[in-house]
């Protein structure tokens, strides 16, 4: 049975940014990756994920979005 983990370290949110589609949490601190910076939210690991679900409801690949876009012109 799966349990949840909990930390005691804080998180911020990065956002890619080739094409800025994808979203990841990062240990506030801890020197953010090139290609990726702050959207300017941090704290606990939960608080983060339930602010991802606001922002980034939908977390198809960019290429995903791009193919469903040329169908829906097509209809």
């Amino acid at each position: 049975m799966f349990t949840e983990f909990t930390d005691n370290i804080h998180y911020i949110i990065i956002l890619d940014q080739d094409g800025g589609t994808e979203y990841c949490l990062w240990p506030e601190g801890k020197a953010t990756p090139r290609g990726w910076q702050s959207v300017g939210y941090a704290g606990s690991k939960q608080a983060c994920i339930n602010h991802l679900q606001q922002i980034w409801p939908d977390m198809r690949p960019l290429p995903v979005h791009r193919e469903m876009a040329k169908l829906a012109q097509r209809s």
